[in-house]
């Protein structure tokens, strides 16, 4: 997750569904998929909301116990994503009642467009040159 062999801007969406809590550094999984966005993709993570489940680091090899929803907005705007959006969207009737975090966000634009590119807005190289 913190090293995809994927070029940069190419892909419009990723999707990390109840992965990224076994990340050993959650926020460089957050930057690669900024990374590998176009500008205007989407990232969308299906996470834990953070627990205390201990248990849980052995039992299912998880490194984090979770994230809050200010945990998740935090490491997306870092990364540059904008209109970042987090919500509870379950919450498990059993013990130990998980519930499970939504979080979005749009790659921003760079200064220049596609930055993968090298095209400016206006079609030319950053540079000015064609």
């Amino acid at each position: 997750m913190e090293e995809i062999p994927i070029g940069d801007g190419e892909v419009e969406v990723v999707f990390f569904s109840q992965s990224l809590h076994h990340a050993l550094h959650p926020e460089r999984a957050v930057e690669e998929a900024a990374r590998i966005l176009a500008p205007g993709g989407r990232v969308v993570i299906l996470d834990l909301a953070k627990h205390r489940f201990e248990e849980a680091r052995e039992m299912y090899a998880d490194e984090w116990l979770g994230f809050s929803e200010a945990e998740l907005e935090a490491m997306l705007l870092k990364a540059g994503f904008a209109n970042v959006q987090t919500s509870v969207v379950d919450k498990e009737a059993e013990t130990p009642q998980f519930q499970t975090l939504l979080a979005v966000g749009t790659r921003r634009p760079s200064l220049f467009g596609a930055r993968s590119r090298g095209v400016g807005a206006c079609g030319r190289h950053p540079s000015g040159s064609r």
